[in-house]
């Protein structure tokens, strides 16, 4: 619930005062992931070619999913950050 308090403003000025507050708020758009799925297919390949399979199946387990292509698109930067973390570390 929204209080306004309104002071001296004449009726042309509350008419557009109420035209802002009733207006669709422009929607933001997310970001695009800086990483694309089929990036991530090939960084977990990787790990699991060098003896890392269960590691990376962990993080993934730790998203809720069973494979790569059940992550959303707004989970790939952070799950690329901790493959990437994984292959490195």
């Amino acid at each position: 619930m929204y209080t306004i308090t309104i002071t001296t403003e004449t009726p042309a000025e509350l008419s557009k005062i109420l035209e802002r507050l009733s207006a669709p708020q422009a929607l933001v758009k997310p970001a695009e992931p800086a990483y694309t799925r089929n990036q991530l297919t090939k960084i977990g390949t990787a790990l699991v070619k060098s003896g890392k399979a269960e590691q990376a199946n962990l993080i993934l387990i730790k998203y809720g999913v069973q494979t790569v292509a059940q992550l959303k698109p707004e989970q790939y930067d952070a799950f690329a950050a901790e493959l990437i973390s994984l292959q490195r570390g």
